[in-house]
């Protein structure tokens, strides 16, 4: 659907210094950032009470902690966060590339909000626990680039597709381990967003029409009558018009004759006679 489109290929989002800046690029410059501020001024129990996400706080008002989730990296997994962070240049690089800064946005904006929306709605009926990281998101953007080149190679000779399969099985195994249902979700939804995403694009899939919202139009608007339509097709307007007018040409004749009516009259007359003829066979 997006294609190689030369414009959103070539193009980065923006320039600093005559340096190129790709959106894959800034989003990796505002994580460091984000993580050196949590980690450095307000330490992680602080930064994790602010700006955590949690499906209680969300419905009381907290807002913001459907987006700051992602940009909470507690210090004890730094390591972890170094790695995300190379799936996000190197990989989200090559997304780019295809979709287009543009489209890459939009797919990474999706999935920072899917997980958060979908993990309140689902606070309702399993246990919700405070959630923080972008560790399904940034291994959502790999699942992405596997399915985009499911045979590119990768360490010692897998391929992209059964490297992505590997590890999907290895994480949802260590979430169901821990009883972490909150991460079990929030990495299918991630996987399975991306991967849906990416066949969107290539035209693969098709989102489905809601006709059901679509308003029937109450009138219907016809175009004007072609002039040169033949007079057949206007017969039948002509005739009833004739009908319609019959009582002023009696009164006509009734008080000057029939030698009064004019020629055009006449031929008005006689069509609706005709009509009347063809409407009631007893006035023959």
């Amino acid at each position: 659907m997006f294609g190689y489109d030369s414009y959103n290929t070539q193009q980065p989002l923006t320039w600093w210094r005559g340096h190129p800046v790709h959106a894959s690029t800034l989003l990796v410059v505002v994580h460091v950032a984000a993580m050196l501020l949590g980690v450095l001024l307000l330490g992680d129990a602080r930064a994790i009470s602010m700006f955590a996400f949690s499906a209680g706080e969300v419905l009381s008002g907290d807002i913001w902690r459907l987006v700051t989730y992602a940009f909470v990296h507690p210090s004890q997994g730094l390591i972890w966060f170094a790695i995300e962070m190379y799936l996000l240049w190197t990989f989200g690089r090559e997304l780019e590339k295809f979709l287009g800064h543009k489209a890459f946005l939009t797919m990474y904006g999706l999935l920072l909000i899917a997980t958060p929306v979908l993990l309140t709605l689902a606070a309702f009926f399993i246990p919700s626990r405070p959630y923080v990281g972008s560790s399904s998101l940034h291994f959502a953007i790999f699942i992405a680039f596997a399915t985009l080149y499911p045979g590119a190679t990768m360490l010692f000779g897998i391929t992209a597709k059964w490297a992505a399969i590997v590890l999907l099985a290895i994480s949802a195994l260590q979430h169901y381990g821990a009883m972490d249902l909150s991460g079990l979700l929030a990495l299918g939804i991630n996987a399975g967003l991306a991967h849906g995403y990416i066949r969107w694009s290539r035209g693969e899939v098709t989102l489905p029409s809601l006709n059901v919202l679509k308003r029937k139009p109450r009138f219907r608007v016809l175009p004007p009558p072609d002039p040169v339509a033949p007079r057949a097709a206007r017969r039948v307007p002509e005739e009833k018009a004739s009908m319609d007018d019959i009582d002023p040409l009696l009164d006509k004749i009734a008080k000057s004759g029939l030698n009064s009516l004019t020629e055009a009259e006449k031929a008005k007359l006689e069509r609706a006679r005709a009509a009347l003829l063809k409407n009631d066979p007893r006035a023959r």
